[in-house]
């Protein structure tokens, strides 16, 4: 298993400028998918969660890629509006498509279900 630590361009939209952020894409040898962990509001990519998370995935095969969202990354604990989280939850995972070569990308987007790419 491969923990790789990255910086990830995300923006909310076109309209709004990218932020760079802090990622770890955690690749098992032969994975079969990848699975985009965006963390909650009261923790950050590196919470304890967030870790075992990304080990059980690995165990079963699929890499993730976890990733700090902008106000996490500049030590705020005022979270950004909704649909500015969802953007750039969307960018991470399209960022991630292109990280993680020919993986299947799958994350979550509130009740909307897990949007699908690849």
């Amino acid at each position: 298993m491969i923990a790789q630590p990255l910086r990830l361009p995300i923006a909310a939209a076109a309209d709004t400028p990218a932020a760079e952020v802090s990622a770890l894409l955690v690749r098992p040898e032969r994975a079969h998918a990848l699975y985009v962990l965006a963390h909650g509001a009261g923790a950050d990519m590196n919470h304890a969660f967030m870790h075992d998370v990304a080990a059980v995935l690995a165990e079963r095969g699929v890499a993730s890629l976890r990733y700090q969202f902008p106000y996490t990354e500049h030590g705020s604990r005022r979270i950004e509006r909704r649909p500015l989280r969802r953007g750039r939850a969307g960018a991470a995972a399209a960022g991630g498509r292109t990280v993680a070569g020919r993986a299947r990308c799958r994350g979550a987007e509130g009740a909307g279900g897990p949007p699908r790419a690849g």
